[in-house]
């Protein structure tokens, strides 16, 4: 599969990033958007600047939730498997395509892309499947739908996507600046 090989070459991509979340239960729709790094085996960040600047920053070994402007972070001793969904440890080079999903096309809503709609193959608690939209020509990455099985759906649409750029391990590497509260969580 052409999307698998293009996916193993990368070892790190950066994107700028619109997110919206929708609950089925709930029935309402939040947005988000900033800039994304992610650099293989499973390490992670994501730049919120709206609506409110916050980041989440997997190392590998720990996660980090931070809000900048209440000076706030959560340290936990939490891989990225244990945070994660089964499209974000995708992104971060922990999946396969054929080993742990079952493809199948889907319709595409992104000009000059195609999708994938990928259920994995074994039944996970929280998660059902995500459709991951590619550009035709170059593979890049353009949009990814996760659903879970309540109903819940978080659409991301990337732009201005680079990939294997070199990003610097440090990215991933939470230094509270300071005055910075360290809240809750275990393992700091």
């Amino acid at each position: 599969m052409r999307l698998q090989e293009h996916y193993r070459l990368i070892t790190d991509f950066e994107a700028d990033f619109v997110q919206t979340l929708r609950s089925g239960a709930l029935r309402t729709q939040s947005r988000g958007q900033g800039r994304v790094y992610v650099k293989k085996p499973g390490r992670m960040k994501w730049v919120y600047e709206k609506p409110e600047r916050s980041e989440m920053t997997w190392d590998g070994q720990k996660f980090t939730l931070y809000y900048p402007d209440s000076k706030e972070a959560t340290v936990n001793d939490v891989s990225a498997e244990d945070q994660s969904s089964a499209s974000l440890l995708f992104l971060a080079g922990k999946g396969d395509l054929v080993r742990d999903f079952i493809p199948m096309s889907a319709e595409s809503t992104v000009a000059g892309a195609v999708a994938l709609r990928l259920t994995p193959r074994k039944a996970e608690p929280d998660f059902d499947y995500f459709v991951v939209t590619f550009d035709e020509k170059t593979l890049k990455l353009r949009k990814l739908v996760t659903r879970n099985n309540l109903g819940d759906e978080t659409t991301t649409d990337f732009n201005n996507l680079k990939e294997n750029s070199g990003i610097p391990d440090r990215t991933f590497v939470f230094a509270p600046p300071k005055g910075v509260q360290i809240n809750g969580g275990r393992g700091r």
